[in-house]
């Protein structure tokens, strides 16, 4: 009986102690697991908590270092953080280099690489002899994949006391060997690009079918029958059309002009059979006002991978030598927005081949549009009222300080340029300083002492007016960054755009209160939702009191509505409705003529600034212009 009760106990005794150690293993793991790191792959093992020794604080901190140099983009810094073995392998600029083509393979644009605990299984791994390893997680952004990231390992060797990383490819993404590659592989389908709209939703840019309509001389039977039907589907004079291959060889294919896919039944009537011609159905870039607006617009033209500017500017994207870029004006400053993205995967390949693993695939994206602030009447009145002097007018909502109007002339049609990449004529033009590549309101500086010196008068410094007049324009244009000038001297020195002329006198005619003016109302995705929003920014006020503002405001009205006023136009006086236009108005001799104003008086509205950049005898004053067009725009 005794020894049945002493086994018992015994038993009883392993039995608690067994149970106790198991409580003891499973609440010290419970105590020390760490939450799920949303990196981990389903199955992988919670990484846990551990005992850490110096060898491993001192191995991680170099790791720290070498990836916050790899995010931040200083080679140099991670180079001389190699062992001697690696740097004996690999010159700084060799190394350097391995880094930019993974960038240029895989159109990455950023990476955010950081260190990750261990888990179970790694650390189990194997590693080569005196050979220490931290895993880290690197997170990549490209532009055609988005965002992928690789999880992987840093190895370190110690080197007289200190450690070092023992760099080979693998170390930029995982299993990476030696001349292995990042292969982006694109669908072919090709997204549609954004268009390009004014803030009533009207089209000002879009893409379109049409057909292009082209001419080989030498393969004409009949020049008189050639030339009779394209013109008149055309609607130009056969004269015009002759000019055009007159000066070319016979063989060439010369690009008569388009029409839209919607003609179809008629350019097949009239120009099926006619010898001569090539007319191929494309998707072309259209501006359906023509040269409405033109040099806010831009124009687009074949992207050139052995254009070292288009690399430089357009190289993390995966174009191909067929794709449209935005080559001036809002087309190329909203590149990212219209160009969309075409389908495609992101694959690691081995030297020989062979796929090791896919790292992202992303689905085809079309283009997003750009809403402008752009009103199209008030902007093809300032075309017009501004005809054919060489200058630019700028027209601002004072309420929302937003271009309504900004031309500029002379100026082109951007359907000529879109759609001849090959043609010379438009370099040329871009070398003539009366082009109308050139945007006069928007990017143009001109002296400006006129309009500055009469804004002194009402107070304030001329340091303070200088800044809120390069302030005025921030965002879309700079000013010139001269020092500035007390008035009277050096008068030329002091340049602005006629958007910041305008931006200061919706100031004055508003609030006080400085604001860069906004041109890209919104971005509006494929699905018809609002994407971004860009608002004016606030960038201080006027140099002014509350009473000198009154008192400024009081003198440019007396100017408007006095005949001995400076904004005061007697060539007016005849026409009683012609609106007064408060302001200030001066010039150089022989030099810009500018108006800078604002209406209605009452209840101002519109901030209009005219530049005519040689005001000559036949050639309206700008204060005309400026009436001119208020008078157009209404109450």
């Amino acid at each position: 009986m005794w020894r049945e009760r002493i086994w018992g106990a015994v038993l009883r005794l392993g039995v608690s102690a067994l149970l106790l150690a198991l409580a003891v293993t499973i609440g010290l793991k419970l105590s020390t697991q760490a939450p799920a790191s949303p990196a981990e792959t389903p199955g992988e093992i919670t990484p846990l908590v551990t005992l850490r020794t110096p060898q491993q604080d001192a191995t991680e901190a170099v790791a720290q270092q070498f990836l916050a140099a790899w995010s931040a983009g200083r080679y140099r810094e991670m180079y001389q953080l190699l062992s001697k073995e690696s740097r004996r392998r690999l010159s700084e600029a060799q190394f350097t280099k391995q880094y930019r083509d993974l960038f240029t393979q895989g159109t990455i644009t950023a990476v955010a690489a950081a260190t990750e605990r261990f888990s179970i299984r790694e650390l189990s791994r194997v590693k080569p002899p005196g050979v220490e390893e931290v895993p880290f997680t690197a997170t990549f952004t490209t532009a055609q994949m988005g965002r992928f990231s690789d999880r992987n390992f840093l190895q370190l060797v110690q080197e007289q006391g200190q450690w070092r990383v023992q760099w080979s490819p693998g170390a930029m993404v995982r299993d990476l060997e030696p001349k292995g590659r990042l292969i982006l592989r694109l669908e072919d389908g090709v997204p549609t690009r954004g268009k390009i709209l004014d803030r009533a939703g009207e089209p000002l840019a879009s893409t379109a079918r049409i057909f292009t309509i082209g001419l080989v001389p030498g393969r004409m039977n009949d020049e008189r029958q050639t030339l009779a039907a394209t013109s008149d589907v055309l609607g130009i004079p056969q004269q015009e059309i002759k000019a055009k291959y007159a000066k070319f060889p016979d063989n060439w294919l010369i690009p008569l002009g388009e029409v839209p896919v919607a003609r179809r039944a008629e350019v097949e009537q009239k120009l099926g059979t006619v010898s001569g011609l090539v007319i191929e159905e494309v998707v072309r870039r259209v501006y359906p006002r023509g040269s409405l607006a033109a040099s806010v617009l831009g124009f687009v033209g074949q992207y050139n991978p052995y254009n070292l500017d288009d690399r430089r500017l357009f190289g993390t994207q995966a174009y191909r030598e067929t794709d449209w870029i935005g080559r001036s004006g809002i087309e190329r400053w909203g590149e990212e927005y219209l160009v969309g993205l075409r389908g495609g995967t992101l694959v690691l390949r081995a030297p020989d081949g062979g796929t090791v693993r896919l790292l992202g695939r992303h689905p085809q994206r079309e283009g997003k549009d750009l809403v402008l602030t752009l009103d199209s009447r008030v902007q093809q009145a300032a075309e017009e009222v501004l005809g054919e002097a060489v200058g630019a007018v700028v027209v601002l909502d004072i309420g929302e300080r937003s271009v309504l109007a900004a031309a500029s002339s002379p100026t082109f049609d951007p359907n000529y340029y879109s759609h001849n990449p090959l043609d010379q004529t438009w370099r040329w033009l871009i070398m003539d300083p009366r082009n109308g590549f050139h945007n006069r309101a928007l990017a143009s500086t001109y002296p400006v002492a006129p309009v500055l010196l009469d804004l002194l008068l009402a107070g304030g410094s001329p340091t303070d007016w200088l800044a809120a007049l390069a302030s005025a324009g921030e965002d879309i244009t700079t000013v010139r960054k001269d020092a500035p000038v007390p008035p009277g001297t050096q008068r030329r020195s002091i340049e602005a755009s006629p958007l910041q002329v305008a931006s200061l006198l919706a100031a004055v005619a508003g609030d006080g209160q400085v604001r860069s003016p906004v041109l890209v109302r919104q971005v509006v995705g494929s699905d018809g939702r609002v994407e971004q929003r860009f608002e004016p920014k606030d960038r201080g006020s006027l140099p002014l009191s509350a009473d000198a503002l009154r008192e400024l405001r009081e003198r440019l009205r007396q100017r408007a509505v006095a005949p001995e006023g400076m904004a005061y136009d007697a060539a007016y006086e005849e026409f009683l409705s012609a609106p007064p236009v408060a302001g200030l108005a001066g010039g150089f001799a022989g030099g810009p003529d500018w108006f800078a104003g604002y209406a209605p008086l009452d209840a101002p509205r519109y901030a209009v600034v005219v530049l005519l950049e040689i005001a000559g005898q036949d050639t309206p004053r700008a204060s005309q212009i400026a009436r001119a067009l208020v008078q157009r725009l209404g109450p």
